[in-house]
């Protein structure tokens, strides 16, 4: 039995011919008004590639169904759904288009504790970072982030940081390799299991800086330094001693003038610059400040060095 074709007259491709001709408009909209949605928009690029992909089975099969395109999909259970004719052509182009055209893609990360709960407020901010060509980086309370517009030409390093987390598995499996993460399908939404570990001030990271030189005390450098470490991460607390010969010098309390640029250091290397700022003021009294994991130990140079846990951060 053969089918019988219908001819469909020149008019109706009128039909296709203004879909292209939108699809046209639309891409070159964005250019022209600083208020249309961009380009890099993958809500918007999938309009524009749907459009196009009616146009193009349109045009090659014509409005009545000629194609003979076919999908076909079945489980276990006894579920099937057929789809065919221009309906399934227009899938299959729109499938095409969509995965090999479009420069970007989204991605959400699930952040789970071990009991398999989503990290909350109370469990502090955690960064989710996606290191590639640019570093993107989104600070969540409530253990998802959401990156929109991920370039799929570049590769993506998976990185989290705060609270004093680390990463103890995710799924699915394949999409996560070490830190690289996949661009396969199906790797849109990761869930990343979380355990916590111990927090240590040695690798903590603090911005600091001021705009003038500013007039204070060696003491409240320390102190205002232990509490911005403290607040870097959950149930974390820092130990400010000093040592017998440094109180009864009573150095803590000279005055000194401090101006450090703005920038990012790491705990002892902000110790090591208040140290040589105090040394450069105070010749006559050079000092030590030493730190571990959870405390900060000053001490003048003729003190002895504290126990083996305490790192030397004096220059």
């Amino acid at each position: 039995m053969t089918h019988q074709k219908v001819r469909v007259e020149r008019r109706l491709y009128l039909i296709p011919l203004i879909l292209v001709l939108l699809v046209i408009f639309l891409a070159v909209l964005p250019s022209l008004s600083q208020s249309a949605r961009s380009l890099s928009d993958p809500a918007f690029l999938r309009i524009l590639y749907l459009t196009l992909a009616v146009a193009v089975i349109l045009f090659t099969f014509g409005l009545l169904g000629d194609s003979e395109a076919i999908i076909r999909s079945g489980n276990k259970f006894g579920f099937e759904w057929q789809l065919g004719g221009s309906a399934a052509g227009v899938a299959i182009f729109y499938l095409l288009l969509s995965r090999g055209l479009t420069p970007y893609q989204s991605l959400t990360v699930h952040l789970l504790k071990e009991n398999g709960a989503f990290l909350g407020p109370a469990d502090g901010p955690i960064e989710v970072l996606i290191a590639s060509e640019a570093k993107r980086a989104i600070t969540t309370l409530n253990g998802e982030a959401i990156f929109a517009y991920l370039p799929r030409s570049e590769d993506w390093k998976l990185h989290i940081s705060g609270g004093g987390w680390k990463i103890k598995g995710h799924d699915p499996e394949r999409c996560l390799d070490h830190d690289s993460i996949s661009h396969s399908w199906g790797c849109g939404t990761i869930t990343v299991s979380l355990a916590e570990e111990p927090t240590c001030l040695t690798n903590l990271s603090l911005v600091v800086g001021e705009t003038a030189p500013i007039r204070t005390k060696l003491r409240v450098l320390l102190a205002d330094f232990k509490d911005d470490m403290q607040e870097q991460a959950r149930n974390f607390s820092v130990r400010l001693n000093y040592s017998d010969a440094f109180i009864a010098r009573n150095l803590h309390e000279l005055p000194l003038t401090v101006h450090r640029r703005s920038h990012e250091l790491k705990a002892c290397d902000i110790l090591a610059d208040i140290a040589e700022q105090f040394n450069l003021s105070y010749r006559e009294h050079p000092i030590r400040l030493y730190a571990s994991c959870s405390a900060v130990y000053a001490a003048t140079a003729s003190d002895p060095r504290p126990s083996e846990e305490f790192r030397l951060c004096s220059k």
